[in-house]
């Protein structure tokens, strides 16, 4: 059975909870809805994610602090689910991702 989009069965082997199923959720309904800056980096695109818009928009994680969300995107990246980056850029340090294979098996 699927819970947002995603196979329970699969997200449980994987180890993943409902709050990684969420911020995956919201993820991908910001990149469909095109709702995040685009990086393009060797030709691949990422998006641009600002740590403290998630806890705005997702209260209901009950995350307080920005290295929450860090550690759940570190935890999604060692199942291949997204790919995160950090940019040092001209007008400052900030984290773009892109999804990868995991993602999509989780569909």
């Amino acid at each position: 059975m699927d819970w947002l989009g995603f196979n329970q069965e699969i997200a449980v082997d994987m180890g993943l909870d409902l709050i990684d199923l969420s911020l995956i959720y919201y993820l991908e309904t910001k990149v469909k809805k095109d709702e995040f800056k685009k990086v393009l980096i060797n030709n691949e695109t990422y998006y641009k994610i600002v740590y403290r818009d998630i806890l705005e928009d997702l209260p209901i994680l009950k995350m307080t602090v920005t290295r929450s969300i860090g550690n759940r995107l570190k935890k999604l990246e060692k199942y291949n689910i997204l790919k995160k980056l950090v940019n040092k850029g001209e007008f400052g340090t900030y984290v773009i991702f892109k999804f990868k294979k995991g993602y999509l098996y989780l569909k």
